[in-house]
């Protein structure tokens, strides 16, 4: 089956602290999807303890990215979830009052057998990328850049699903492609300010070759009909008329009663 974007979450705090939330989804995840989270960090260059969620589920780093001055953006992960309903992603990290800003996404259709990650690029500006080329045809491009500047992002060409989220003076960015050919991928965003960091991950969705089709083979019997052509032969019965020529010959010594009598004998 094709990957397909389902929705989206925000969070973010700028107070003192060491974990910040995003807000419920909008609908209860569903188990078995899959699960992005997009950090913007302020200032912070290795400062994220770990992710969580509602639902107990495991989050590993796909890849992170430094702009070398004030801002370091992280890609999470989770797939083959366990869904539910009040469902958030909680951020936990190391230094107090950091500025924090979070993007979660949930996708379907991501491969659950084994991990989905294929390929990550980072940068420190507006383009990312490119990958190394996809290891298969079906997947998701998930592009996610911050910057600490007071400028929004926007989505870059040939991307879509995107979202700025807004934090004090910086900005959180996450836009998304859904591919079907096996090549290396770039991403661009416009906007931002001068000071970005930017990360992007490929995700492998579930192989479109395994779905099981059954194809019932209908032997199909040829049934040979022998025709026996009876020849009926005709006998012409030649029935042969024989004429039979009665000749009543004479004898002297009988003459027949009849002839006596019309002669007048006695």
């Amino acid at each position: 089956m094709a990957v397909a974007f389902i929705q989206s979450t925000t969070g973010g705090t700028t107070s003192a602290g060491t974990s910040v939330s995003t807000s419920n989804f909008g609908t209860s995840p569903v188990t078995g999807n899959f699960i992005t989270v997009g950090i913007f960090e302020a200032g912070g260059t290795n400062n994220i303890q770990s992710v969580t969620d509602s639902g107990g589920n495991t989050y590993t780093l796909a890849a992170k990215s430094n702009n070398g001055t004030n801002c370091t953006t992280s890609v999470y992960y989770a797939y083959n979830i366990t869904g539910g309903a009040n469902f958030k992603i909680t951020v936990n990290y190391t230094v107090n009052g950091e500025n924090i800003g979070v993007t979660a996404r949930e996708y379907s259709g991501v491969n659950t057998a084994s991990n989905p990650l294929d390929q990550t690029a980072t940068s420190a500006g507006l383009s990312i990328g490119p990958t190394a080329t996809s290891t298969q045809s079906n997947e998701v491009v998930v592009a996610t850049i911050s910057t600490n500047a007071n400028t929004a992002f926007t989505v870059g060409t040939g991307y879509s699903n995107f979202i700025d989220n807004g934090l004090g003076s910086g900005h959180l960015g996450v836009e998304d492609q859904i591919v079907d050919s096996i090549q290396g991928y770039t991403a661009t965003f416009n906007g931002g300010g001068a000071f970005t960091a930017g990360v992007m991950a490929t995700f492998k969705g579930i192989p479109l070759n395994t779905t099981t089709s059954t194809s019932l083979s209908t032997s199909s019997t040829s049934v040979s009909s022998t025709s026996t052509s009876i020849s009926s032969t005709s006998s012409s019965l030649s029935t042969s008329s024989t004429s039979t020529s009665t000749t009543t010959l004479f004898n002297p010594g009988f003459i027949p009663r009849a002839t006596i009598r019309q002669w007048g004998w006695k």
